[in-house]
């Protein structure tokens, strides 16, 4: 039993010289990796970098940028950090960067304006632009862009995009995977629109003079939503075109506010209201009549004119004109209101009835006539 109970001289020898002289711990992979990081591997910037990605800018504080993005601001990303400059050491901040929808935008956009200035080919940041983007990535993004500008011109929810894309991809188009969620098309339609008012404050500034056109309506959020609009002639076409400049939440209904909204919607397109002499030159406004718009004192047209020297013809919308002739007309005239609640007494007593609707569609098949239906929010009064 000692053997068990009593340590044997050469065990308690070992005892005593691990305890005076103690093991240090076995470290770890981690251990030694954290080690080389912090003595002998440093992330630079490596020049090579500077091939590979041809619309990389360094700067001589060392900050590093996207030449092709800051040549378009309004189309790129403004809080990616290389508009703005930042130190690279890391080749996947440049790679991220290159693939981003707002850059290869702006690519696009440089596209366009190198061959509007040479009937060459270009060659140079776009060639090395293209063989890194091979056909079928421009392909496949603008289908993407194309999408994403069907649901903004139909009025639908983004949401709506990643649907169209699904269906898409189901019928054999080649979409890939990437750039289908809802924020890509936020970027996209953001992307288009600056495109669109690119083109046209190049086309303003080729013109001498132009008219403004503007009318509020109130959206589904219950806010006063200003539309301004411009009318001018094409320096290309030599044809009249009327566009949108801008849409603005307008903030208050009087001749101040509808004013300062309008001065808010032409700056947009590059154009300042001022009294001094600018191209293009402010000629002619169109508003409807109400007060606040045709005042001869303090309206939002006198308000207009006084902001430019020379003078400046105001009419009052046409179609409202036309509106308000039509609308007088018919109150002098009994048998236009007689027929006009006959209508609404016809329609009312079909529109809420699915049976009596049923009899409809059947008495015009037996007459061959095609039945039209209208929305049940159809004012009855």
């Amino acid at each position: 039993m000692d053997r068990f109970l009593i340590k044997s001289s050469s065990t308690t020898r070992k005892t005593d010289e691990t305890q005076n002289n103690p093991v240090p711990p076995k470290k770890s992979k981690v251990d030694y990796d954290r080690k080389y990081d912090m003595a002998k591997r440093q992330s630079v910037f490596q020049t090579s970098w500077l091939n590979e990605f041809s619309w990389l800018r360094v700067n001589d504080d060392g900050t590093a940028m996207c030449k092709t993005c800051r040549e378009f601001p309004s189309l790129a990303d403004q809080k990616s950090p290389l508009f703005t400059g930042t130190v690279i050491t890391r080749k996947d901040t440049l790679i991220a960067h290159d693939k981003s929808a707002k850059h290869i935008t702006c690519v696009l956009k440089h596209e366009r304006e190198q061959l509007k200035h040479t009937n060459k080919p270009f060659q140079g940041d776009l060639e090395k632009t293209v063989n890194r983007y091979n056909q079928g990535q421009i392909d496949r993004f603008k289908m993407l862009f194309n999408t994403a500008y069907g649901v903004a011109k139909k009025c639908k929810p983004y949401t709506d995009y990643e649907m169209v894309c699904d269906i898409q991809k189901k019928n054999g188009l080649e979409l890939g995977n990437d750039h289908l969620n809802r924020k890509a098309c936020v970027d996209f339609v953001s992307s288009i629109a600056s495109s669109i008012q690119d083109t046209l404050r190049e086309k303003l500034s080729r013109t001498r003079f132009y008219s403004v056109l503007s009318d509020s309506s109130t959206d589904k959020s219950v806010i006063d939503q200003e539309c301004i609009m411009v009318r001018f002639l094409d320096p290309d076409s030599k044809s009249p075109i009327t566009t949108v400049a801008s849409i603005e939440p307008l903030e208050t209904p009087d001749a101040n506010g509808v004013f300062e909204t309008i001065s808010r919607g032409l700056k947009t397109i590059d154009i300042e209201l001022s009294c001094e002499e600018t191209v293009p030159a402010l000629v002619c406004v169109s508003m409807d009549g109400a007060s606040v718009n045709m005042g001869a004192k303090n309206g939002v047209a006198k308000k207009l004119s006084d902001t430019v020297t020379h003078p400046v013809i105001v009419t009052h919308c046409v179609a409202h004109r036309l509106e308000l002739g039509i609308l007088d007309a018919a109150k002098k005239a009994s048998y236009i209101q007689d027929f006009e609640g006959v209508i609404k007494r016809i329609y009312k007593f079909y529109s809420r009835s699915p049976k009596r609707r049923a009899h409809l569609a059947t008495l015009s098949e037996i007459l061959d006539n095609d039945l039209q239906v209208y929305p049940l929010g159809l004012n009855q009064n």
